[in-house]
């Protein structure tokens, strides 16, 4: 088992930038982001390119970022609250 420092330290300096870009992005939309790295870390021991992230998965730290931005945009309404189904029917 081999550290991503230590595997890092195998590459020139400009492809270790390159790949430590690529990897942030991976991790930004990874729902399980120890398992991205372990997967990461054999492409990055062998020299071949991460290529593109995924979308977000539900939990990432895109995801959640997305959603806080989405929830940003609401108009929030103070006195707003949600009535139960049929509670317009009671007199």
């Amino acid at each position: 088992q081999q550290k991503l420092s230590d595997v890092l330290a195998k590459h020139d300096p400009d492809r270790r930038q390159e790949y430590m870009k690529d990897l942030e992005k991976h991790l930004e939309t990874s729902g399980k982001p120890s398992a991205m790295v372990m997967m990461c870390l054999k492409k990055i021991g062998d020299g071949t390119p991460l290529g593109r992230a995924g979308p977000p998965a539900p939990g990432s730290y895109a995801d959640r970022q997305k959603r806080e931005r989405e929830e940003a945009r609401k108009p929030r309404d103070r006195d707003y609250r949600p009535s139960s189904p049929g509670a317009g029917d009671r007199e």
